[in-house]
């Protein structure tokens, strides 16, 4: 039976960081400046979710972004660090999805 992953989402997005940090693509000190699709008021997917309450032009640590993700559970900081990441949240899910299939983990999305 199929079911929405929800937060579970979350800690493959940390897997994804995690990795892109021990490569040396990110560092934990870099300085990631909040897009607008990362803004709570102007992105109505957000609406009702958990949030860090970033807000267009912030400039935030990937430790805060990262922190906010698995702390606070942002919806947010989640975004922000796919855009900071892969460039787009597309090509971050294509990350995930990748990092799964090394996984051995199947019917994942």
């Amino acid at each position: 039976e199929r079911r929405n992953p929800a937060s579970l989402t979350k800690l493959m997005t940390g897997l994804v960081i995690d990795h892109a940090l021990d490569q040396h693509k990110i560092g934990l000190d870099d300085v990631v400046t909040v897009g607008k699709d990362a803004w709570a008021q102007g992105n109505p997917v957000f609406k009702g979710s958990s949030l860090m309450f970033l807000k267009p032009g912030d400039r935030v640590t990937v430790r805060d972004l990262s922190r906010g993700i698995i702390i606070d559970s942002g919806n947010d900081a989640c975004v922000a660090m796919a855009d900071y990441v892969a460039g787009s949240q597309a090509n971050f899910v294509k990350l995930m999805n990748e990092k799964s299939a090394q996984l051995g983990l199947q019917n994942t999305h």
